[in-house]
């Protein structure tokens, strides 16, 4: 059922949904790299903000892809139902928007991340490939993202707030759960992560 203009971003659901999403995208990425670990028979734990192996296993390729795909593919299953389902634009707009920009905003506060570097590595390509590869994916998203706000004739306003309560959002929350959770409940994985 294609969307009309009848169809509302609600502020409070919005905000509702950034913040616990904004929350959880740090532990998506992590059980991405634990799911394909296991998966490929490695054995991994997770903390909130650090995946880490269990016993004698190895990294392996789909494991460590697993964390960057994981927020990937929710941003696109959310991009698909903004136009497919009747699912709030509220809910599904802030799921879309940070799991497009979970890779994003470590290529521009950190530079290369270690995942698309070891990435990279595993298969002999330039040490860049990967942020290429993701980058472009995430435009993608964003381009479609865009184009049913529009297509919904979504004012300014609403489109802007779209796109800064789910960020601010994640920012805050993950604030919270590395500096509060990570380091309060997993104090050995912080300290190896973050010194």
């Amino acid at each position: 059922m294609p969307r009309s203009s009848l169809d509302e971003v609600r502020l409070s659901a919005l905000t509702g949904t950034s913040v616990l999403f904004g929350f959880l995208l740090i532990p998506l990425h992590e059980f991405g790299h634990v799911v394909l670990h296991w998966m490929t028979g490695s054995r991994e734990g997770m903390s909130y903000a650090r995946d880490y192996l269990l016993g004698s296993g190895a990294h392996t390729f789909l494991g460590v892809l697993g964390g960057p795909l994981f927020p990937l593919l929710a941003s696109a299953i959310a991009t698909v139902l903004i136009y497919r389902s009747s699912i709030s634009l509220s809910v599904l707009y802030p799921i879309a928007i940070l799991g497009a920009f979970e890779r994003l905003v470590l290529y521009i506060v950190l530079g290369l991340p270690s995942d698309e570097s070891d990435l990279a590595g595993f298969l002999g390509w330039n040490r860049f490939a990967f942020e290429y590869i993701i980058l472009s994916v995430e435009a993608v998203l964003f381009a479609f993202i865009l184009v049913s706000m529009f297509r919904i004739k979504a004012e300014a306003k609403t489109r802007i707030l779209c796109f800064v309560i789910p960020i601010v959002s994640f920012v805050i929350m993950a604030a919270f759960g590395v500096m509060v959770i990570e380091r309060l409940l997993f104090p050995e994985q912080f300290h190896l992560q973050f010194g």
